[in-house]
């Protein structure tokens, strides 16, 4: 018994790992063919990048805001749901918080990463043949399910705003705060460039 036991953790840790590479590797014909079944296992508990890492390390903070819309058509105030995560993040490293305050950053790169192979090659072929290989490739569902992650990683917070019994649509806007350049380092008055991106109105029970 205790054979078949380390054989079938074996066995799991070898499917862990081949995933968990597949995920993390350019995207690939096998990540786009599979991209269901990895994607599936691998979010949002597994979720990760190497944009740590040079050429293009993360220089940006990134910020999930939250809105809602009731039944009688008004919009609520957009809700700041990163922040108050960050904050808990810094006071305490080790704890299960560590894990959430990624997932949103994660979810949004996802939506805006674009494959390496097809950037190359977007100014030697035509429109329709780079959308046809988008399409081969995956990555437009890719992006996709960036999107329906982050939709996921706000929704739990509407039970949080008032009368959450009212809403039926979201929406979720990404603000991305850049890095102060090194530069201006010793410029006091120096502020962080921010822009965002507001995604469309969803059903809140979808």
């Amino acid at each position: 018994m205790k054979k078949i036991f380390t054989i079938f953790l074996a066995l799991c840790f070898c499917m862990h790992f081949a995933l968990t590479a597949i995920y993390v590797l350019p995207l690939n014909p096998v990540q786009a063919k599979e991209s269901q079944l990895i994607n599936g296992y691998m979010q949002p508990l597994f979720t990760q990048n190497w944009q740590l890492f040079a050429p293009n390390p993360l220089s940006n903070n990134v910020y999930v805001f939250l809105q809602a819309q009731d039944s009688n058509g008004e919009d609520s105030e957009w809700y700041d749901l990163s922040s108050q995560s960050y904050k808990s993040n810094q006071e305490r490293r080790i704890s299960p918080n560590n894990r959430l305050v990624r997932i949103g950053t994660s979810a949004f790169l996802q939506t805006v990463r674009k494959d390496e192979t097809l950037e190359k090659l977007k100014d030697k072929i035509s429109d329709e043949e780079l959308k046809a290989l988008e399409e081969e490739r995956g990555i437009n569902e890719y992006q996709e399910q960036g999107i329906e992650m982050l939709y996921s990683y706000a929704r739990p917070y509407v039970a949080k705003l008032p009368s959450p019994e009212d809403i039926e649509k979201i929406r979720v806007r990404v603000l991305i705060e850049e890095a102060i350049p090194y530069s201006n380092k010793d410029n006091l008055e120096a502020k962080p460039e921010k822009t965002h991106v507001t995604f469309d109105w969803k059903e809140y029970g979808l």
